[in-house]
């Protein structure tokens, strides 16, 4: 991917777990966790083109204000050249390009758990008034209780306990 100096990718989540590596310039990344949905207005409908992404404007400060984002975890980082960033399963995440820059991304597979989809699940199902079925791929692939998350990059904070 190619990015120029200010372009923004509005903020939305990935199904697959992400590695992005950054090949040339530098890109700043928000990144919240699923448990976050509540607050940052994720559209439900999987027919809507903008299926996944935020309705809220996160440059705009007023939007951001008056959907309490300073209750929501984040994590904001810059990913410079010759560093890898990786992005959990669902994780929402804002992008915008610091300089001309050059990505690479390499995505594999939803997250081994379902658990990771529920608090999205739970915000989808409170948006759209009924129940929705966890995404057919995600059936099956359960291994574990539990997202094994390196805290040394996201965080105690937001990570909380790990197995």
């Amino acid at each position: 991917r190619f990015g120029m100096r200010g372009i923004i990718s509005e903020a939305h989540f990935d199904c697959g777990r992400n590695m992005v590596l950054m090949m040339r310039g530098a890109k700043r990344y928000i990144l919240t966790p699923p448990q976050s949905c509540d607050h940052i207005k994720l559209l439900p409908d999987p027919n809507h083109p903008s299926y996944r992404h935020s309705t809220i404007d996160w440059s705009n400060v007023t939007q951001a204000s008056n959907n309490n984002f300073d209750k929501v975890n984040s994590i904001d980082t810059i990913v410079k050249k010759g560093e890898i960033l990786f992005i959990p399963s669902y994780w929402v995440h804002y992008i915008i390009s610091t300089k001309y820059s050059i990505q690479c991304n390499s995505r594999f597979g939803p997250n081994e758990n379902d658990e990771a989809f529920k608090p999205i699940k739970k915000c989808f199902e409170r948006d759209l008034g009924s129940a929705i079925e966890v995404p057919d791929y995600l059936h099956g692939k359960v291994k574990n209780g539990n997202v094994n998350v390196n805290p040394m990059l996201f965080g105690p904070n937001i990570v909380g306990k790990q197995s």
